[in-house]
Order: C-alpha cells, then structure tokens, then sequence
C-alpha cells in the first residue's frame, strides 16, 4: 500500500501565486509530496503571519515573502510564536523564501532561509534539496565511480541540470566523464544515485543489477522484474545510470515514475576476460562471489561462445545466480544450456537443465518481494530507506 504524501503548505500573496505554484510544481515532481494552495493571504482578514499559523500544521511549511505578502508590521509578540516556537512544537519543518525586496524580521534569516532575487532557479533547487534532506529526513546515497576531476562542459552540465535534475527525465549518449562529474555535483537532488556497468549483460542482468543496486530482492521474470521496478521507482527519485549499456535495453531501463536515467555513450568495450581466468573463478564460486559477480557479463558471453562444452561453467553461474535470488538471469543461462544440449544430441542432459527450470517457473507464480537497503559502497550518509509501502 501506497503510504500517504507529506503535505507542503505554501502561505503566500495571491500577488504571488505563479511563485507559489513553480515551487510547488518542482517539489511535488522530485519530493512525493503534495502541494497545499489552501493558505494565500487575504487582507485585511489574514495577514502572512495567520497564514503560517495555519500553515504550520502541514508536515512543511514554505513561506514566501514579497512586497505583498509580508504585513505593515511585525509584531514580534504574534510572529516568533508561530515562525520559531509552534513549528519546533508541533515538528513542522518551516522555511522562509525571499521574493523580492521587503522588510522582514533578520532572524528569519537564521535558520532555512532562501533568497530567490539574484539566482531564482538555483534557489528554488536548493528549496527542492532541503524539503529532500530536512523536510523528508532523506538519508541520500552515492553509489557512483570516483571523479576523475576533469571539468566538464559547463553547458552541458547545465542541460543535464534541467532534464534530469529539475524533473524526472532520460538522457542517452552522455559522455562516462560527463555522467560522473553530474552524479557528484547533483547527488544531493536525489534520493539515490547508481552506477550500473552493463557490459555484456543480458535484459535480464541489467535488471537483476539494477535490483541489487537499489537494494531490492526480485526473483520473478524479466516481465514481472521490470514492473516491479517501474513500481519502485514511482515511489523514489532516483538517479539510475547505465553504462555501455546495448541499444536494444534502452527502452527497458526507461522505468517512469519519479526515476531519472542517463545513458553513457558507446566508449569501446575493453578486452575480456580470460575464459580460463573466469571459468576459474566460478568453479570456487562460493569463495569468490564478489569476485564472479563483478565478472558476470564476460562469463555469459565465453558461455556463449562455448555452447555445450560449456556445462562447468554454466552450472557454476546458474548456482550463483540462484544464491543471489537472480532467477530471472539463472532461467536464461539454463535455457541457453538446455538448447545447447539438444542441439548437441544429448537429450538427457537437456531433459536434467529443463527439471531444473521447472521450479524457478513455479517460483514465478508467488508474489514478489521489494525489500532490503540499497547497495552503498561509497555513500554520502547511510542507508536510504528504500523500503517499499
């Protein structure tokens, strides 16, 4: 079950209801909240300070001050309860946005304030990351490769800022560098942002990591594994990116929702690895799990190339798979042997790898799981709570 949107009650002058509504807009698009009109100010009956007082029993209050809103006077007696002690009272977060040049009490200025005169995109981005990390509690990760510290092209890290920042979007052949240095600079816009490696991996794989990039346990079909990710990701914002990812899945990682995806450009796939060397690895699969998972993408493609003389090695990635719960990619590599067997005349062995896909085709009937905390080696703050409701 969907849990219920925190609201965000804005108190404003009906002078000031475009603002009202961009900042609106812009939180409910990468917050999950939901955005409340209902406190504009109406002189001479309420004034901005009765309109926070009752806004403040919203979970978030934004207040946006301006030559309109703000009253004649600021009667400290009225205001420091309702702006400083009743939020902190009730556990409303309540932050004050500048609009245009007005007279205000400096403390306000303390504690949440923003100032949307000289730079008014950059600060309501910043209004977006402190409903995310104060307003929310979002505890955020990063999950991306080191940057390099190459600058790059501040245009286009200005379009990426628009597209994929500001508003769940997609974006494909971005440059590595380029895909790095944003995740860095906008960790903070998400609630998560991952780097999945997609060399040599299957629709199946490309889900399977993404589920264990974000900490989920999907053991269905690659049907059933999409939806439930498509699922999650209505629910979460996300920055998802794929790298060396095949043409032909990039309409399968295109998940909707709240998820924003950027695609790497094609850079040159780097030499395999040695089929001794991962046919090595995965006969001690049980020692070396972390080692044959990083390797899963050259294992698929020298079974492949191996075909039934590949039986070792197929065995060993369809026993890891399973222990991982990846059924989707376990289903795949035992049908590969299945055909490969039959088409080599040994019906026996194919009729043993078909028994063995039975019970992960019943498996596929039961209801899925969405659990478990999302994957964190190099994390900002830990752990995300990306359960699902």
């Amino acid at each position: 079950m969907t849990a219920p949107l925190k609201s965000v009650a804005l108190c404003y002058a009906p002078a000031d209801i475009a603002a009202a509504r961009e900042i609106g807009d812009l939180l409910e698009a990468n917050c999950g909240v939901r955005a409340d009109y209902g406190h504009a100010v109406t002189r001479p009956g309420l004034d901005l300070i009765a309109a926070t007082a009752a806004g403040i029993s919203a979970d978030i209050a934004i207040v946006l001050l301006s030559p309109e809103s703000v009253p004649p006077k600021w009667d400290r007696a009225r205001w420091e309860p309702v702006f400083i002690d009743q939020p902190r009272e009730l556990g409303t977060q309540l932050a004050c946005v500048c609009l245009g040049d007005c007279r205000f009490p400096p403390l306000l200025r303390r504690r949440n304030f923003f100032d949307l005169r000289w730079d008014p995109a950059a600060a309501a981005r910043a209004v977006k990351r402190w409903v995310l990390q104060t307003g929310l509690g979002v505890q955020q990760v990063t999950d991306l490769p080191p940057a390099d510290g190459a600058a790059a092209d501040p245009d286009v890290l200005a379009e990426l800022e628009r597209c994929l920042a500001d508003r769940p979007g997609s974006r494909a052949n971005v440059a590595p560098a380029v895909a790095i240095a944003f995740g860095h600079t906008h960790a903070g816009d998400f609630e998560g942002a991952f780097w999945i490696s997609c060399a040599g991996r299957t629709a199946a794989g490309v889900l399977g990591d993404t589920a264990g990039a974000l900490g989920l346990r999907l053991s269905g079909s690659v049907e059933q594994n999409r939806a439930a990710l498509c699922e999650f990701c209505a629910q979460r914002r996300c920055l998802l990116v794929f790298d060396d990812l095949a043409a032909e899945h990039e309409d399968l990682v295109r998940f909707g929702g709240r998820a924003s995806i950027l695609i790497t450009a094609p850079q040159g796939r780097p030499a395999r690895r040695d089929a001794a060397e991962v046919e090595r690895l995965f006969a001690s699969w049980t020692r070396e799990r972390e080692a044959c998972l990083r390797v899963l993408g050259d294992a698929w493609l020298h079974l492949l190339d191996l075909g039934p003389r590949g039986g070792r090695l197929g065995w060993s990635m369809a026993a890891l798979l399973k222990n991982e719960d990846w059924l989707a990619e376990a289903h795949e590599v035992l049908e590969f042997m299945e055909g490969a067997e039959r088409a080599a005349g040994n019906p026996l062995r194919a009729a043993e790898l078909a028994w063995e896909k039975s019970w992960i085709l019943e498996h596929w009937g039961e209801p899925l799981q969405l659990t478990g905390t999302p994957r964190a080696r190099a994390a900002t703050q830990l752990a995300l709570p990306f359960s699902t409701h």
